[in-house]
């Protein structure tokens, strides 16, 4: 897939998450971000999609925010990110970096005033799986 097509398909998928009334202002956010955090925000609906106990807390900021942490926790995987120079990120960088798009993603939770309801509610889109 190219990467532009990707990038389209990613904001296309995740605004259509997003309340009605809320889409245009999700849609905007969404475009204002990289391919990265975009695939971050993905993974994390996924991951709510298969653990139907990351999604049970009450939609607050709050909880939203220990949910975010739930799922980075999960992860638990250790990476090493190599650079094209063959230079290694320390492990503050990694940190930032995760920090950084766990954030975005409680932004653009707070932006499409999505609440912690099952994957089973949200709406089908013909097109963006």
């Amino acid at each position: 897939m190219y990467p532009v097509t990707e990038r389209n398909t990613l904001v296309e998928a995740l605004s259509s998450m997003s309340k009605h009334a809320r889409r245009q202002s999700a849609r905007a956010f969404l475009e204002g971000l990289s391919t990265d955090e975009l695939q971050y925000i993905a993974a994390y609906f996924g991951a709510r999609t298969l653990d139907p106990n990351l999604g049970n807390q009450t939609a607050t900021q709050s909880n939203r925010a220990c949910e975010i942490q739930r799922y980075e926790r999960a992860r638990g995987r250790k990476v090493v990110h190599t650079s094209a120079q063959g230079g290694t990120r320390t492990a503050t960088k990694l940190a930032s970096a995760v920090s950084h798009r766990m954030m975005v993603l409680l932004e653009f939770l707070i932006v499409s005033e999505r609440t912690a309801l099952s994957a089973k509610s949200w709406p089908a889109t013909a097109g963006s799986a």
